[in-house]
């Protein structure tokens, strides 16, 4: 799998809070949750491949590569972006 930059959200402090996003929709759905979460915890809302701000990627992207993509953005580390999820489809294996 390839790495893809996704667009997403990231805000607040705290344990990591991933939303995600059904179709046909984008991240701006979470518009109020990212609001009333923001205090308590780091809310990270990504727009997923082919949505809102994200590109779309070719060929069929398989629900473990979907799997992968939202792990990746838990990370608790603030300190960098969230890692490709190239890099959390290599430790999927």
């Amino acid at each position: 799998m390839t790495a893809v930059d996704l667009a997403y959200d990231d805000v607040g402090e705290g344990p990591v809070v991933v939303l995600l996003h059904g179709h046909p929709f984008n991240r701006s759905m979470w518009a109020p949750q990212l609001d009333a979460l923001r205090e308590h915890f780091r809310v990270i809302a990504p727009d997923l491949r082919g949505y809102g701000d994200s590109p779309v990627t070719a060929g069929t992207v398989t629900m473990a590569q979907l799997a992968a993509t939202s792990r990746a953005f838990s990370t608790p580390s603030r300190s960098a972006q969230p890692p490709s999820p190239a890099s959390a489809w290599a430790g999927w294996w």
